[in-house]
């Protein structure tokens, strides 16, 4: 977001300035690419007539018959034009570029899974896990997850996993929450929840749904809910069933667009400026 605002920022400041740069060296371009007004009939420079006098002072012709006027008429659109071919052709090649490179680049998938488990015979009923966050890559997710625990009492605790790090907190029935563990995910997290919900932990019926939840929560970050159903039947609940629905998209790294707004518009500008520069050169080589 922050990269997004100073992309957006860079890329109005250039347009911004080089309106003023045009605006201010385009009319200077123009008049040098034309010429200065000479005598349409031995071509010596206006400013050498005299000022009282119409003959000029070279051909001694009275320069009303041929008159005054450049030699280069249509120089005043050169630069213009130049410009403009510039920034049409900078921006077909910034186009094909860019496509080019952010298709070179690791795809970032955007990710959303949504497991549900019903249990029958237990102190809780139902379990929710909720997957959101995004993928670069192989690389780990990025992102949440929300495991809720319905109990049978119709109160419900939740246990909420950082990604990545898996640092966890626990919001109990009453919806207070935890700070944020400094230890991973693990074993003794799943049973804080559980102990959360007001079940005794120290029950071994209890105990032994620990791995088999854990293996739930790992697999639905690792993007597969599903993956943990085919637990030995000592690890899970005596009865359960389930079904998972999911939605992805894919797309470039986030941070690959501002960025190439940014590169290009300061190469736009720097352009414009060599474009001006250079067709406000006097012949003597010095700026106008």
């Amino acid at each position: 977001m922050i990269l997004d605002l100073i992309a957006t920022a860079v890329f109005v400041s250039v347009v911004l300035t080089a309106v003023v740069l045009v605006w201010r060296k385009l009319p200077v371009a123009g008049a040098i690419a034309a010429g200065e007004p000479v005598c349409l009939a031995c071509q010596i420079p206006a400013g050498l007539l005299a000022a009282d006098s119409f003959i000029c002072p070279a051909c001694r012709r009275d320069v009303r018959v041929l008159g005054i006027g450049l030699v280069r008429p249509r120089g005043f659109a050169a630069p213009f034009w130049r410009l403009v071919n510039y920034s049409v052709g900078l921006c077909a090649v910034g186009l094909i570029a860019s496509a080019l490179v952010t298709a070179n680049l690791p795809t970032v998938d955007y990710v959303s899974a949504l497991s549900n488990t019903q249990v029958e015979g237990e102190p809780y009923e139902n379990l929710d896990i909720n997957v959101t966050g995004r993928r670069t890559g192989n690389g780990p997710l990025e992102g949440e997850l929300s495991a809720d625990l319905y109990l049978n009492n119709g109160e419900l605790v939740t246990l909420v996993v950082q990604c990545p790090g898996l640092r966890y907190r626990v919001i109990d029935t009453r919806g207070h929450e935890s700070q944020w563990s400094d230890e991973p995910l693990s074993q003794e997290a799943v049973l804080s929840w559980l102990a959360a919900g007001g079940m005794d932990v120290a029950d071994p019926q209890i105990r032994r749904q620990a791995p088999w939840m854990l293996r739930k929560l790992e697999s639905g970050l690792a993007g597969m809910p599903d993956a943990s159903f085919g637990e030995a039947t000592t690890l899970q609940p005596r009865y359960f069933r389930g079904g998972t629905s999911s939605t992805s998209s894919s797309g470039p790294l986030p941070q690959a667009v501002p960025l190439c707004v940014i590169a290009w518009s300061l190469i736009w500008l720097a352009g414009m400026w060599l474009i001006l520069r250079q067709a406000t050169l006097t012949p003597g080589g010095g700026p106008a």
